[in-house]
Protein backbone atom coordinates (compact mmCIF):
# COMPACT_ATOMS: atom_id res chain seq x y z
CA UNK A 1 0.00 0.00 0.00
CA UNK A 2 1.35 3.06 -1.15
CA UNK A 3 2.53 6.01 2.22
CA UNK A 4 -0.11 8.39 1.44
CA UNK A 5 -3.20 5.70 1.29
CA UNK A 6 -1.09 3.61 4.62
CA UNK A 7 -1.30 6.89 6.39
CA UNK A 8 -5.10 7.95 5.34
CA UNK A 9 -6.44 4.68 6.61
CA UNK A 10 -4.75 5.04 9.61
CA UNK A 11 -6.30 8.24 10.64
CA UNK A 12 -9.79 7.16 9.27
CA UNK A 13 -9.15 4.12 11.62
CA UNK A 14 -7.94 6.33 14.35
CA UNK A 15 -11.08 9.15 14.17
CA UNK A 16 -13.00 5.76 15.50
CA UNK A 17 -15.10 7.33 18.54
CA UNK A 18 -14.07 3.89 20.02
CA UNK A 19 -10.32 4.31 20.17
CA UNK A 20 -10.49 8.43 20.68
CA UNK A 21 -11.95 7.60 23.95
CA UNK A 22 -10.39 4.72 25.01
CA UNK A 23 -6.53 6.11 24.13
CA UNK A 24 -7.47 9.31 26.73
CA UNK A 25 -6.58 7.03 30.00
CA UNK A 26 -5.04 3.68 28.46
CA UNK A 27 -1.32 3.68 27.53
CA UNK A 28 0.75 1.59 25.00
CA UNK A 29 -2.87 1.02 22.99
CA UNK A 30 -2.71 -0.72 19.93
CA UNK A 31 -5.07 -1.86 17.27
CA UNK A 32 -3.92 -5.73 16.21
CA UNK A 33 -5.00 -8.71 14.11
CA UNK A 34 -7.68 -8.77 11.56
CA UNK A 35 -8.59 -4.99 12.11
CA UNK A 36 -5.12 -3.97 10.87
CA UNK A 37 -5.35 -6.49 7.82
CA UNK A 38 -8.65 -6.14 6.61
CA UNK A 39 -8.00 -1.84 6.76
CA UNK A 40 -4.68 -2.58 4.57
CA UNK A 41 -6.55 -4.34 3.08
CA UNK A 42 -9.05 -1.57 1.91
CA UNK A 43 -12.13 -2.59 4.16
CA UNK A 44 -13.80 -0.52 6.59
CA UNK A 45 -13.44 -2.86 9.75
CA UNK A 46 -16.45 -2.89 12.42
CA UNK A 47 -14.65 -4.83 14.87
CA UNK A 48 -11.87 -3.89 16.96
CA UNK A 49 -9.29 -5.83 18.33
CA UNK A 50 -6.94 -4.16 20.99
CA UNK A 51 -3.86 -4.73 22.60
CA UNK A 52 -2.09 -3.09 25.77
CA UNK A 53 0.47 -3.33 28.39
CA UNK A 54 -1.83 -3.80 31.13
CA UNK A 55 -3.15 -7.07 32.73
CA UNK A 56 -7.64 -7.30 32.94
CA UNK A 57 -7.22 -6.28 36.49
CA UNK A 58 -5.39 -2.94 36.27
CA UNK A 59 -7.56 -2.36 32.62
CA UNK A 60 -10.76 -2.96 34.92
CA UNK A 61 -9.55 -0.39 37.34
CA UNK A 62 -9.45 2.46 34.74
CA UNK A 63 -12.26 1.39 32.87
CA UNK A 64 -14.32 1.63 36.15
CA UNK A 65 -12.46 5.30 37.19
CA UNK A 66 -13.62 6.32 33.32
CA UNK A 67 -16.86 4.90 33.38
CA UNK A 68 -16.44 2.67 30.65
CA UNK A 69 -18.68 -0.32 30.95
CA UNK A 70 -16.90 -3.81 30.72
CA UNK A 71 -17.77 -8.10 30.71
CA UNK A 72 -14.69 -10.56 31.70
CA UNK A 73 -15.83 -12.64 28.47
CA UNK A 74 -11.99 -13.97 28.38
CA UNK A 75 -10.28 -13.82 31.08
CA UNK A 76 -8.71 -16.60 30.96
CA UNK A 77 -6.92 -15.71 27.64
CA UNK A 78 -6.24 -11.75 29.74
CA UNK A 79 -9.02 -10.25 27.33
CA UNK A 80 -11.93 -8.03 27.93
CA UNK A 81 -14.89 -6.83 26.27
CA UNK A 82 -15.56 -2.97 26.48
CA UNK A 83 -18.67 -0.29 25.57
CA UNK A 84 -16.10 2.94 25.43
CA UNK A 85 -19.20 4.18 23.27
CA UNK A 86 -22.66 3.58 24.38
CA UNK A 87 -24.75 2.22 21.37
CA UNK A 88 -21.72 0.96 19.28
CA UNK A 89 -20.19 -1.86 18.68
CA UNK A 90 -17.57 -3.24 21.70
CA UNK A 91 -13.97 -3.96 21.50
CA UNK A 92 -11.75 -6.79 22.96
CA UNK A 93 -8.85 -5.75 24.68
CA UNK A 94 -5.91 -7.82 24.87
CA UNK A 95 -2.94 -7.59 27.16
CA UNK A 96 0.56 -8.40 25.31
CA UNK A 97 1.03 -11.99 24.83
CA UNK A 98 4.03 -13.95 25.15
CA UNK A 99 6.01 -17.59 25.27
CA UNK A 100 3.42 -19.74 26.99
CA UNK A 101 0.39 -18.54 25.46
CA UNK A 102 -2.21 -21.27 24.47
CA UNK A 103 -5.82 -22.31 23.93
CA UNK A 104 -5.75 -23.06 27.06
CA UNK A 105 -5.34 -19.79 28.58
CA UNK A 106 -3.29 -18.51 31.64
CA UNK A 107 -1.13 -15.19 32.65
CA UNK A 108 1.65 -14.58 30.19
CA UNK A 109 2.29 -10.95 30.22
CA UNK A 110 4.20 -9.61 27.27
CA UNK A 111 6.78 -6.69 27.71
CA UNK A 112 5.83 -4.91 24.41
CA UNK A 113 3.38 -5.44 20.82
CA UNK A 114 6.93 -6.18 19.33
CA UNK A 115 6.99 -9.46 21.45
CA UNK A 116 2.59 -9.92 21.07
CA UNK A 117 3.56 -9.82 17.95
CA UNK A 118 6.05 -12.66 17.26
CA UNK A 119 3.24 -14.66 18.73
CA UNK A 120 0.34 -14.37 16.15
CA UNK A 121 0.01 -17.07 13.69
CA UNK A 122 0.75 -15.53 10.49
CA UNK A 123 2.21 -12.36 9.14
CA UNK A 124 -0.69 -11.00 7.72
CA UNK A 125 -2.26 -10.91 11.28
CA UNK A 126 1.27 -9.89 12.95
CA UNK A 127 0.71 -6.28 12.69
CA UNK A 128 -0.33 -3.19 14.39
CA UNK A 129 -1.47 0.23 14.52
CA UNK A 130 0.08 2.04 17.73
CA UNK A 131 -2.66 4.35 18.98
CA UNK A 132 -0.77 7.38 19.92
CA UNK A 133 2.04 7.31 17.73
CA UNK A 134 -0.32 6.61 14.62
CA UNK A 135 2.35 4.11 12.69
CA UNK A 136 1.97 0.74 11.53
CA UNK A 137 4.21 -2.09 13.40
CA UNK A 138 5.15 -4.61 11.23
CA UNK A 139 7.91 -6.57 12.29
CA UNK A 140 7.42 -9.88 10.31
CA UNK A 141 6.75 -8.38 6.63
CA UNK A 142 3.01 -8.75 7.26
CA UNK A 143 2.19 -5.91 4.66
CA UNK A 144 4.83 -7.12 1.88
CA UNK A 145 3.11 -10.72 2.29
CA UNK A 146 -0.53 -9.34 2.02
CA UNK A 147 0.65 -7.03 -1.16
CA UNK A 148 2.04 -10.33 -2.36
CA UNK A 149 -1.13 -12.85 -1.62
CA UNK A 150 0.79 -15.20 0.71
CA UNK A 151 -0.03 -16.80 3.69
CA UNK A 152 3.38 -17.36 6.01
CA UNK A 153 4.00 -18.25 9.71
CA UNK A 154 5.69 -15.63 12.21
CA UNK A 155 8.88 -16.61 12.53
CA UNK A 156 9.18 -20.61 12.85
CA UNK A 157 6.11 -22.28 11.67
CA UNK A 158 6.38 -25.56 13.50
CA UNK A 159 6.28 -23.71 16.63
CA UNK A 160 3.33 -21.52 16.18
CA UNK A 161 1.13 -24.51 14.70
CA UNK A 162 2.28 -26.05 18.52
CA UNK A 163 0.97 -23.58 20.19
CA UNK A 164 -2.13 -23.80 18.56
CA UNK A 165 -3.04 -26.75 16.36
CA UNK A 166 -5.83 -25.53 15.06
CA UNK A 167 -3.62 -22.73 13.13
CA UNK A 168 -3.52 -25.48 10.47
CA UNK A 169 -7.30 -24.86 9.88
CA UNK A 170 -6.90 -21.36 10.08
CA UNK A 171 -4.37 -21.53 7.51
CA UNK A 172 -6.47 -23.13 5.05
CA UNK A 173 -9.53 -20.76 6.30
CA UNK A 174 -7.56 -17.73 4.99
CA UNK A 175 -6.08 -19.15 2.03
CA UNK A 176 -9.45 -19.72 0.66
CA UNK A 177 -11.01 -16.60 2.41
CA UNK A 178 -8.22 -14.43 0.65
CA UNK A 179 -7.39 -16.41 -2.38
CA UNK A 180 -3.60 -16.23 -0.87
CA UNK A 181 -1.29 -18.99 -1.64
CA UNK A 182 0.62 -20.87 1.31
CA UNK A 183 4.14 -20.03 1.84
CA UNK A 184 5.55 -23.60 1.10
CA UNK A 185 7.66 -23.96 4.51
CA UNK A 186 4.78 -23.32 6.22
CA UNK A 187 2.54 -25.93 4.46
CA UNK A 188 5.13 -28.11 4.83
CA UNK A 189 5.38 -27.71 8.50
CA UNK A 190 1.59 -28.01 8.85
CA UNK A 191 1.81 -31.58 7.63
CA UNK A 192 3.39 -32.28 10.83
CA UNK A 193 0.32 -31.75 13.32
CA UNK A 194 -2.75 -33.36 11.98
CA UNK A 195 -2.47 -35.66 14.87
CA UNK A 196 -2.59 -32.67 17.49
CA UNK A 197 -4.97 -30.92 15.43
CA UNK A 198 -7.84 -33.89 15.86
CA UNK A 199 -7.51 -33.46 19.38
CA UNK A 200 -8.71 -29.95 19.21
CA UNK A 201 -12.32 -29.17 20.49
CA UNK A 202 -14.75 -30.04 17.84
CA UNK A 203 -16.39 -26.73 18.36
CA UNK A 204 -13.22 -24.77 17.79
CA UNK A 205 -12.67 -26.75 14.52
CA UNK A 206 -16.47 -26.00 13.25
CA UNK A 207 -16.05 -22.26 13.60
CA UNK A 208 -13.09 -22.49 11.52
CA UNK A 209 -14.89 -25.06 8.75
CA UNK A 210 -17.71 -23.14 8.75
CA UNK A 211 -15.73 -20.15 7.84
CA UNK A 212 -14.14 -21.91 5.05
CA UNK A 213 -17.32 -22.85 4.20
CA UNK A 214 -18.31 -18.66 3.70
CA UNK A 215 -15.11 -17.84 2.01
CA UNK A 216 -15.03 -16.65 -1.71
CA UNK A 217 -13.29 -19.65 -2.25
CA UNK A 218 -14.94 -22.62 -0.70
CA UNK A 219 -13.69 -24.87 -3.18
CA UNK A 220 -9.99 -23.77 -2.97
CA UNK A 221 -10.45 -24.11 0.87
CA UNK A 222 -12.17 -28.12 0.53
CA UNK A 223 -9.35 -29.06 -2.07
CA UNK A 224 -6.69 -28.47 0.12
CA UNK A 225 -8.28 -29.56 3.16
CA UNK A 226 -8.62 -33.04 1.33
CA UNK A 227 -4.79 -32.18 0.26
CA UNK A 228 -3.46 -31.91 3.52
CA UNK A 229 -5.31 -35.05 5.08
CA UNK A 230 -7.88 -32.78 7.41
CA UNK A 231 -11.05 -33.95 5.95
CA UNK A 232 -10.30 -37.27 6.47
CA UNK A 233 -9.52 -36.33 10.16
CA UNK A 234 -13.17 -34.87 10.59
CA UNK A 235 -14.94 -35.46 7.20
CA UNK A 236 -13.91 -38.96 6.38
CA UNK A 237 -17.38 -39.16 4.38
CA UNK A 238 -16.19 -36.47 2.58
CA UNK A 239 -12.60 -37.20 1.52
CA UNK A 240 -14.37 -40.51 0.41
CA UNK A 241 -15.73 -38.75 -2.68
CA UNK A 242 -11.65 -38.25 -4.26
CA UNK A 243 -11.71 -39.93 -7.36
CA UNK A 244 -15.28 -41.63 -6.64
CA UNK A 245 -16.47 -42.43 -10.14
CA UNK A 246 -20.24 -41.60 -10.63
CA UNK A 247 -21.95 -42.43 -13.48
CA UNK A 248 -22.50 -41.10 -17.15
CA UNK A 249 -24.89 -38.50 -16.39
CA UNK A 250 -21.75 -36.92 -15.10
CA UNK A 251 -18.46 -34.95 -16.48
CA UNK A 252 -16.90 -35.47 -13.26
CA UNK A 253 -15.61 -37.42 -10.01
CA UNK A 254 -18.20 -36.85 -6.83
CA UNK A 255 -15.41 -34.53 -5.78
CA UNK A 256 -14.98 -32.52 -8.58
CA UNK A 257 -19.13 -32.34 -8.95
CA UNK A 258 -19.32 -31.29 -5.63
CA UNK A 259 -16.67 -28.82 -5.23
CA UNK A 260 -18.58 -26.95 -7.97
CA UNK A 261 -21.95 -27.87 -6.74
CA UNK A 262 -20.41 -25.64 -3.47
CA UNK A 263 -18.48 -22.82 -5.28
CA UNK A 264 -22.26 -21.60 -7.35
CA UNK A 265 -24.27 -21.74 -3.83
CA UNK A 266 -24.06 -18.27 -1.97
CA UNK A 267 -22.14 -17.44 0.80
CA UNK A 268 -24.91 -19.11 3.48
CA UNK A 269 -23.85 -21.82 5.83
CA UNK A 270 -26.79 -23.61 5.47
CA UNK A 271 -26.95 -23.64 1.22
CA UNK A 272 -23.24 -24.60 1.24
CA UNK A 273 -23.61 -27.28 3.59
CA UNK A 274 -26.36 -28.76 1.45
CA UNK A 275 -24.57 -28.36 -1.54
CA UNK A 276 -21.34 -30.45 -0.13
CA UNK A 277 -23.22 -32.63 1.73
CA UNK A 278 -25.95 -33.42 -1.12
CA UNK A 279 -24.34 -36.61 -3.17
CA UNK A 280 -23.50 -38.07 0.54
CA UNK A 281 -25.05 -41.08 0.35
CA UNK A 282 -23.67 -42.32 -3.07
CA UNK A 283 -20.71 -44.66 -2.10
CA UNK A 284 -23.33 -46.20 0.58
CA UNK A 285 -26.00 -46.86 -2.50
CA UNK A 286 -23.88 -47.76 -5.29
CA UNK A 287 -25.13 -50.77 -7.42
CA UNK A 288 -23.79 -51.70 -11.05
CA UNK A 289 -26.77 -53.57 -13.70
CA UNK A 290 -25.36 -56.03 -15.97
CA UNK A 291 -24.03 -53.18 -18.61
CA UNK A 292 -21.81 -52.17 -15.72
CA UNK A 293 -23.93 -48.54 -15.46
CA UNK A 294 -23.41 -47.20 -12.39
CA UNK A 295 -26.49 -46.27 -9.83
CA UNK A 296 -27.75 -44.53 -6.53
CA UNK A 297 -31.10 -45.51 -5.91
CA UNK A 298 -32.74 -43.29 -3.28
CA UNK A 299 -28.87 -41.93 -2.05
CA UNK A 300 -30.88 -38.84 -1.25
CA UNK A 301 -32.70 -40.78 1.47
CA UNK A 302 -29.74 -42.33 2.36
CA UNK A 303 -27.75 -38.94 2.28
CA UNK A 304 -30.47 -37.04 4.60
CA UNK A 305 -29.86 -39.80 7.41
CA UNK A 306 -26.02 -39.39 7.38
CA UNK A 307 -26.26 -35.50 6.95
CA UNK A 308 -27.68 -35.39 10.10
CA UNK A 309 -25.60 -37.66 12.35
CA UNK A 310 -22.57 -35.82 10.55
CA UNK A 311 -23.56 -32.16 11.46
CA UNK A 312 -24.90 -33.30 14.94
CA UNK A 313 -21.56 -34.98 15.27
CA UNK A 314 -19.47 -31.68 14.27
CA UNK A 315 -22.02 -29.98 16.83
CA UNK A 316 -24.20 -28.31 15.06
CA UNK A 317 -27.39 -26.65 16.21
CA UNK A 318 -30.53 -29.46 15.48
CA UNK A 319 -32.33 -26.95 13.49
CA UNK A 320 -29.31 -26.61 11.33
CA UNK A 321 -29.10 -30.28 11.15
CA UNK A 322 -32.62 -30.59 10.18
CA UNK A 323 -32.33 -27.97 6.88
CA UNK A 324 -29.93 -29.26 5.93
CA UNK A 325 -31.28 -32.53 5.95
CA UNK A 326 -34.24 -31.82 4.22
CA UNK A 327 -32.44 -30.17 1.28
CA UNK A 328 -30.65 -33.51 1.03
CA UNK A 329 -33.20 -35.51 1.36
CA UNK A 330 -35.52 -33.54 -1.46
CA UNK A 331 -32.82 -32.47 -4.10
CA UNK A 332 -33.69 -35.06 -6.58
CA UNK A 333 -36.95 -34.13 -6.64
CA UNK A 334 -38.00 -33.47 -10.76
CA UNK A 335 -38.60 -30.19 -11.89
CA UNK A 336 -40.92 -31.32 -14.47
CA UNK A 337 -43.37 -32.39 -11.64
CA UNK A 338 -46.87 -30.87 -12.75
CA UNK A 339 -48.80 -29.04 -10.00
CA UNK A 340 -49.27 -31.45 -7.39
CA UNK A 341 -45.30 -32.33 -7.24
CA UNK A 342 -44.90 -28.64 -7.22
CA UNK A 343 -47.31 -28.56 -4.40
CA UNK A 344 -45.09 -31.48 -2.44
CA UNK A 345 -42.15 -29.54 -3.09
CA UNK A 346 -43.00 -26.51 -1.34
CA UNK A 347 -44.73 -28.56 1.63
CA UNK A 348 -41.85 -30.99 1.84
CA UNK A 349 -38.87 -28.08 1.89
CA UNK A 350 -41.07 -25.56 3.89
CA UNK A 351 -38.87 -22.39 4.71
CA UNK A 352 -36.24 -23.94 2.89
CA UNK A 353 -37.18 -23.70 -0.72
CA UNK A 354 -35.55 -20.84 -2.13
CA UNK A 355 -32.24 -23.18 -0.61
CA UNK A 356 -33.50 -26.20 -2.42
CA UNK A 357 -34.30 -24.20 -5.98
CA UNK A 358 -30.29 -22.70 -5.36
CA UNK A 359 -28.77 -26.49 -4.93
CA UNK A 360 -31.32 -27.85 -7.76
CA UNK A 361 -30.25 -25.59 -9.82
CA UNK A 362 -26.39 -25.63 -9.44
CA UNK A 363 -26.49 -29.61 -9.00
CA UNK A 364 -28.22 -29.46 -12.65
CA UNK A 365 -25.63 -27.39 -14.09
CA UNK A 366 -22.80 -29.09 -12.44
CA UNK A 367 -24.24 -32.33 -14.55
CA UNK A 368 -23.55 -33.60 -17.96
CA UNK A 369 -27.16 -31.73 -19.43
CA UNK A 370 -26.98 -28.88 -21.84
CA UNK A 371 -27.30 -25.72 -19.93
CA UNK A 372 -30.32 -24.31 -22.11
CA UNK A 373 -32.28 -27.95 -21.33
CA UNK A 374 -31.83 -26.81 -17.65
CA UNK A 375 -32.89 -23.18 -18.53
CA UNK A 376 -35.94 -24.93 -20.44
CA UNK A 377 -36.59 -26.80 -17.15
CA UNK A 378 -36.56 -24.06 -14.39
CA UNK A 379 -38.84 -22.16 -16.67
CA UNK A 380 -41.77 -24.83 -16.96
CA UNK A 381 -41.25 -25.33 -13.07
CA UNK A 382 -41.37 -21.65 -12.18
CA UNK A 383 -44.66 -21.14 -14.46
CA UNK A 384 -46.37 -24.16 -12.55
CA UNK A 385 -44.75 -22.44 -9.33
CA UNK A 386 -46.39 -18.69 -10.33
CA UNK A 387 -49.80 -20.62 -10.88
CA UNK A 388 -49.72 -23.06 -7.88
CA UNK A 389 -48.71 -19.68 -5.64
CA UNK A 390 -52.20 -17.91 -7.01
CA UNK A 391 -54.42 -20.77 -6.01
CA UNK A 392 -55.54 -22.27 -2.44
CA UNK A 393 -52.88 -23.02 0.04
CA UNK A 394 -52.75 -26.53 1.05
CA UNK A 395 -50.00 -26.88 2.61
CA UNK A 396 -48.99 -28.09 5.34
CA UNK A 397 -51.11 -30.95 6.54
CA UNK A 398 -52.92 -28.28 9.55
CA UNK A 399 -54.49 -26.31 6.56
CA UNK A 400 -56.67 -29.60 5.64
CA UNK A 401 -60.39 -28.71 5.78
CA UNK A 402 -61.11 -31.25 7.92
CA UNK A 403 -59.68 -33.02 10.99
CA UNK A 404 -59.41 -35.84 13.21
CA UNK A 405 -62.53 -35.30 15.51
CA UNK A 406 -64.07 -35.30 12.00
CA UNK A 407 -62.88 -38.75 10.83
CA UNK A 408 -64.03 -40.35 14.57
CA UNK A 409 -67.41 -39.10 14.06
CA UNK A 410 -67.88 -40.90 11.13
CA UNK A 411 -66.12 -43.92 12.85
CA UNK A 412 -62.65 -43.90 12.50
CA UNK A 413 -61.43 -45.40 15.65
CA UNK A 414 -59.10 -43.24 17.23
CA UNK A 415 -54.84 -44.02 16.70
CA UNK A 416 -53.04 -44.82 13.70
CA UNK A 417 -55.66 -45.03 11.36
CA UNK A 418 -56.72 -41.26 11.69
CA UNK A 419 -53.35 -40.24 10.88
CA UNK A 420 -53.39 -42.07 8.30
CA UNK A 421 -56.56 -41.33 6.74
CA UNK A 422 -55.77 -37.43 7.27
CA UNK A 423 -52.95 -38.24 4.92
CA UNK A 424 -54.05 -40.07 2.14
CA UNK A 425 -56.72 -37.03 2.17
CA UNK A 426 -54.08 -34.40 2.58
CA UNK A 427 -52.53 -36.09 -0.58
CA UNK A 428 -55.64 -35.84 -2.74
CA UNK A 429 -55.86 -31.94 -1.85
CA UNK A 430 -52.26 -31.42 -2.97
CA UNK A 431 -53.22 -33.04 -6.57
CA UNK A 432 -56.75 -31.65 -6.20
CA UNK A 433 -56.63 -28.46 -3.91
CA UNK A 434 -59.84 -27.47 -5.54
CA UNK A 435 -61.40 -30.74 -3.15
CA UNK A 436 -60.50 -28.60 0.17
CA UNK A 437 -63.14 -28.45 1.92
CA UNK A 438 -64.68 -30.10 4.58
CA UNK A 439 -67.82 -31.54 3.03
CA UNK A 440 -66.04 -33.31 0.10
CA UNK A 441 -63.27 -34.48 2.31
CA UNK A 442 -65.98 -36.55 4.31
CA UNK A 443 -67.24 -37.85 1.36
CA UNK A 444 -63.85 -38.98 0.39
CA UNK A 445 -63.54 -40.27 3.65
CA UNK A 446 -66.70 -42.26 3.76
CA UNK A 447 -66.12 -44.11 0.33
CA UNK A 448 -62.69 -44.93 1.89
CA UNK A 449 -64.40 -46.46 4.81
CA UNK A 450 -66.57 -48.27 2.90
Amino acid sequence: MEAARLTKSIQKLLVDPRIERLKLFIPSLHVVGGTVRDLLRGQTPQDLDLASSLLPDELAALCEQHSVALYPTGLKHQTLSLIPVEGQLPVEITTFRSAGMSPAGGVHRGQSIEEDLAYRDFTINAMAVAVHQATVIDPFGGMEDLNRGVIRAVGDANSRFAEDPLRVMRMLRFSAQFGFDIEPDTKNAAAAFLEPLAKVSIERFREEFSKLLLSNEPDKGLQLMANLGVLEIFLPEVQRFVGYEQNRFHKADLFVHTLEVVRKTEPDLISRLAALLHDIGKPETLSVDSDGDRHFYKHESVGADMTSDMLLRLRYPKNTAKAVSTLVATHMRPLLCGPGGVRRILRDTGEQFERWRELKYADATSCKIDESEVEAQFRAFDEILAKVRKGPEVSPLKNLALGGEDLMALGVPEGPQIGDMLRELHEHVIDNPEDNEKAVLLRLAKKKLA
